[in-house]
């Protein structure tokens, strides 16, 4: 949500960065108190400020949608509800594991071993693992969770 009024402060674009950063699969920017900008015809230049500086974090963004406005809310309404969301490029590009369970090394010659899905891309036994900020690491084995 941005603001017809008020400039994006550093917290807003550190957290417009994060998001960027994160992914996103599809993204709805709506704008409020564009109804309040005086004379009217800064309204087209307000908005086509906004949807410059929001294609600067997500250039696929096509519109943004004004809250002051009924029609502009149910435009908005009919598209979050027809939209199929995109798929996140880093995550299908990548194979990851969402981690259900770690057993920690017990000592120094052990193997941590996690337990979870892997989506994505598919996981080869022959590559090195990120893990968070701990570093990259060898893959031990695969093997697959037995059915219950």
């Amino acid at each position: 949500m941005l603001s017809a009024g008020v400039e994006v402060d550093p917290l807003g674009e550190l957290m417009l960065r994060s998001l960027e950063s994160q992914g996103m699969s599809t993204l709805y920017t709506i704008v409020q108190g564009l109804d309040k900008i005086e004379p009217a015809k800064q309204k087209t230049q307000v908005l086509g400020s906004l949807k410059s500086y929001i294609t600067h974090f997500h250039p696929e963004q096509e519109k943004l949608y004004s809250l002051d406005s009924r029609q502009e809310c149910s435009n908005l309404m009919r598209s979050l509800c027809n939209t199929t969301p995109k798929g996140v490029r880093w995550r299908d590009e990548r194979s990851w594991l969402l981690a259900e369970d770690i057993e920690f090394a017990s000592s120094g010659t052990a193997s941590t071993v996690i337990t979870g899905v892997v989506r994505g891309k598919g996981l080869k036994a022959n590559r090195l693992v990120q893990l968070g900020d701990h570093g990259l690491f060898q893959i031990e084995k695969i093997m697959a969770a037995p059915i219950t």
